[in-house]
């Protein structure tokens, strides 16, 4: 009984992925997205950057047993 709920699955999984492969839309999305994103890799960039110096700064503090200040006073103070 285990093996066959494994094997319909496994179809599932399969049939899933199969029709959702190469279709029309999603080679064309691939190829040319709809809206440019390029416009936007800058700010994303510079608020990933700024996340991870929050976190990082998060960490060290807590590996200390500091208090952690607040995340919305650490992201205006730069």
């Amino acid at each position: 009984m285990l093996f066959a709920g494994r094997e319909a699955m496994d179809n599932a999984i399969t049939a899933t992925i199969a029709a959702t492969r190469f279709t029309t839309d999603s080679r064309a999305s691939e190829s040319r997205p709809t809206e440019p994103v390029s416009r936007y890799a800058q700010i994303l960039s510079a608020i990933v950057a700024r996340a991870a110096a929050i976190e990082s700064q998060a960490q060290s503090a807590k590996d200390r047993g500091s208090v952690v200040r607040p995340v919305m006073e650490l992201w205006f103070t730069k």
